[in-house]
């Protein structure tokens, strides 16, 4: 569908196009003639989301995402738009009419009130200003109060109509904006649902803290107790167990071994070393020598062997940590001593004059008592660490225990400070539950109206109409599958037309004062041109006198066009027989109130020209038939078929027969054999169907002797496709559009003496 086409399909339509949105104007206009007058009050709510000034106790509070912000001011505004809230306004609405003058006109219940009714309803609302509580309809008294709101409007659905409520982009703040017949009411209205929403909030803001707070306090306690608990089965088991710090104990336990180990380790390096050095001196010294020396030794050995004793005593008490400075002391002046003995042993061994042999004794005396002092000293020092020994292991089972106690003290310790630190938060949030929402801006009382939306409602609606008629011209054109056009007719069917003929819409159809008369309508002198356009095409096959005229189903038009073919036919002098061989709908033999003679003519032997009839010219002639059922083979054979028209070919310059349509009735098929030329006739109403693509492909499988389709009953204003531009009477505006439209801007225009008409 091109542009062009669009445009003259609105025109086809442009009574719809003025007179729809016409009606819908004037009918919005009649609609809306009584509204009323609106005043507008709004208040603004801080939702607190973004205000940082507050005091917070958390390190992140004003680190929200969008998303969160989102929320955060969708749950706000379903929350004014809360049934608890909006029903509480309504409550606080009926109040406000029982004790003063109403906002609106009363109700016929608010009307048969007495003044104690009035009393004792605003007392039940009042009692209930502070719990925010619905009024159940179970209830007698309340389901009363329900009915008095709904018939003042107060209700929800009337009050939610009325009310906007919307966030301020890019801030922090809701506005909540009333719309209604009277500007006090709207400014009650915004002030009343702020008061409302923000008590509301505190009160479930509240309900939720103090909630908060008894569960962390509920949680901390029980951790302080878990904790306390742990705490005290870990003292109890350091004094059963005598731990005092573990840590440092097994630290020192520790040093002390490792201590333990360095000296028996330095003592066990110096053992060997004397032993040899003793067994070195033993063999510079005879037997005899080595008895006098022992058994001189003897006398002095007690004194030297108790102050070894004293020796080794006081250093295994060093060991065992007793190193204090009296006993390091103690033990310098026992070496001395001991040092002191065997100087005073040795000097009075003399066994020769010899000095080196005296040394030797000397040497002998010293080795032996440093042997076995350093021996004593290894096998002290192995008894402590055998007994430091079993010191650490033993606490190894302890440490065991303790870690486990302190990591299960430190986990309840963590696990109290984290609920101890909601605690407080919750307290923080119930002591200061809804303090960051406030209303900032308090509706009120408009001094004028809003402006009137009759005058736009008015034109929307108009335009809508017409868009909406724009839309549907469009669409039905759309789905539209009509032959329409010639050009349409090719697509479908891609076969071309020889003869386009329009359609008239005349009360009466007269050929005579058609063709013989010059008409104003435009249409009467395009159906004259395409009809001699049509004998123009007959004509020039002179040979060819017997033409069929036959269709693919019915109400084509064909006889219509058979009478009007004729008519021209023979108005250029030309003797014509119509054959009226539609059986089905004998139209042409009702028209001119012939009989049935068609089955008796051909079924004679000899021509019998007494059973034509006449028509309103005397140049044309019919054969007439009825509602005889018999096919043309069924009257008689070809060859005497054939022989009858052999018969009329002499007689009449044209024979022109109108069968029915192939589709409805097949032995219309049996008549092309006998015709010189074949003519199909479509109507632009119809509709191209499979059957009719079938009848199609069997006319284009005539040959030459199929003369192509016409296309019957083309709406005039869609024949310019074919016939060029009709004239009609156009205003100066139209033809500007017609030239915009043919991109013709410099064509010549039609005089103002065109003829008038569509």
């Amino acid at each position: 569908m091109d542009f062009i086409g669009l445009i003259r399909i609105l025109l086809k339509r442009k009574k719809l196009l003025f007179f729809i949105p016409l009606f819908t104007a004037l009918l919005t206009f009649i609609l809306t003639r009584n509204m009323v007058d609106t005043y507008k009050s709004q208040a603004i709510i801080a939702a607190g989301i973004l205000d940082d000034s507050k005091i917070s106790l958390s390190e992140n509070a004003a680190d929200y995402s969008s998303f969160l912000i989102q929320s955060k001011f969708s749950n706000f505004m379903e929350l004014i738009k809360s049934r608890t809230v909006i029903a509480n306004l309504g409550y606080r609405l009926l109040l406000h009419d029982l004790r003063s003058t109403p906002f609106r006109k009363p109700s016929k219940i608010m009307e048969g009130l007495s003044e104690s009714d009035k009393n004792k309803i605003a007392a039940k609302i009042e009692s209930n200003k502070g719990d925010l509580k619905l009024f159940s309809p179970l209830d007698d008294d309340e389901h009363y109060i329900i009915l008095l709101i709904k018939g003042m409007k107060y209700d929800e659905i009337t009050l939610l109509k009325e009310l906007t409520v919307e966030v301020i982009p890019g801030s922090d703040f809701i506005k909540i904006t009333c719309e209604s017949e009277n500007a006090f009411l709207s400014a009650f209205i915004v002030n009343n649902l702020c008061e409302l929403f923000i008590q509301y909030f505190k009160s479930v803001k509240l309900d939720r803290a103090l909630d908060a707070v008894d569960f962390f306090a509920k949680l901390a306690e029980e951790k302080r107790l878990q904790l306390v608990r742990l705490t005290d089965k870990l003292k109890q088991y350091k004094m059963d167990n005598r731990i005092i710090n573990l840590y440092e104990q097994t630290k020192a336990l520790v040093g002390q071994i490792s201590s333990l180990e360095i000296i028996r380790e330095n003592d066990n390096k110096q053992i060997p070393g004397l032993v040899t050095s003793l067994i070195d001196i033993n063999s510079r010294f005879s037997d005899k020598e080595r008895l006098y020396l022992e058994s001189a030794i003897q006398s002095n050995s007690l004194l030297i062997s108790e102050l070894k004793n004293k020796i080794n005593s006081l250093q295994y008490s060093i060991i065992l940590g007793n190193n204090s400075k009296q006993k390091q002391d103690s033990l310098l002046e026992l070496k001395k001593h001991l040092v002191n003995e065997v100087e005073a042993t040795s000097d009075k061994l003399l066994i020769s004059p010899n000095v080196t042999k005296q040394e030797l004794v000397q040497r002998k005396i010293q080795s032996e008592i440093n042997l076995g002092m350093l021996r004593q000293n290894v096998i002290s020092v192995d008894k402590e660490l055998s007994r430091l020994k079993r010191i650490a292991e033993g606490f190894t089972p302890s440490e065991a225990t303790i870690s486990a106690f302190e990591r299960d003290i430190q986990v309840t310790s963590e696990a109290y400070l984290l609920f101890l630190n909601k605690l407080n938060l919750a307290r923080f949030s119930s002591e200061n539950a809804g303090q960051n929402i406030q209303q900032t801006e308090i509706g009120i009382p408009s001094d004028k109206p809003e402006p009137n939306k009759k005058n736009l409602l008015v034109i929307v609606a108009g335009l809508l109409s017409f868009v909406l008629t724009v839309v549907s011209i469009i669409v039905v054109e759309y789905l539209d599958i009509t032959i329409k056009t010639p050009k349409r007719f090719k697509l479908f069917a891609k076969m071309s037309t020889v003869g386009n003929i329009n359609q008239l819409r005349l009360k009466a159809l007269d050929l005579d004062s058609i063709f013989n008369k010059i008409h104003s309508d435009p249409q009467i002198e395009v159906f004259k041109n395409c009809v001699r356009d049509l004998r123009s095409l007959v004509l020039k096959r002179g040979d060819h006198k017997i033409i069929l005229i036959t269709s693919s189903g019915s109400k084509t038009g064909k006889s219509f066009l058979a009478i009007a073919l004729s008519y021209v036919l023979g108005k250029t002098g030309k003797k014509i027989l119509i054959i009226d061989a539609n059986h089905t709908n004998p139209s042409i033999s009702k028209m001119f109130s012939a009989e049935d003679h068609l089955a008796e003519f051909f079924s004679g032997t000899n021509g019998n020209d007494t059973l034509f009839s006449k028509t309103s010219s005397d140049r044309i002639s019919l054969l007439g038939t009825g509602d005889n059922q018999s096919s043309v083979l069924e009257i008689n054979t070809g060859d005497n078929i054939n022989k009858h028209l052999t018969y009329l070919r002499e007689k009449f310059d044209y024979i022109i027969i109108e069968t029915p349509g192939i589709k409805i009735d097949t032995a219309a098929k049996e008549w092309v054999p006998f015709a010189d030329k074949v003519i199909a006739v479509f109507s632009a109403h119809n509709v191209i169907e499979e059957a009719d693509k079938s009848v199609i492909n069997y006319f284009a499988n005539l040959g030459d002797s199929f003369l192509g389709p016409v296309l019957n009953k083309i709406l005039t204003e869609d024949m310019e496709q074919v016939a060029g531009e009709l004239p009609k009477k156009r205003s100066k505006f139209r033809r500007i559009i017609k030239k915009v439209l043919r991109r013709n801007l410099e064509g010549d225009e039609h005089s103002t003496s065109e003829v008038k008409g569509l």
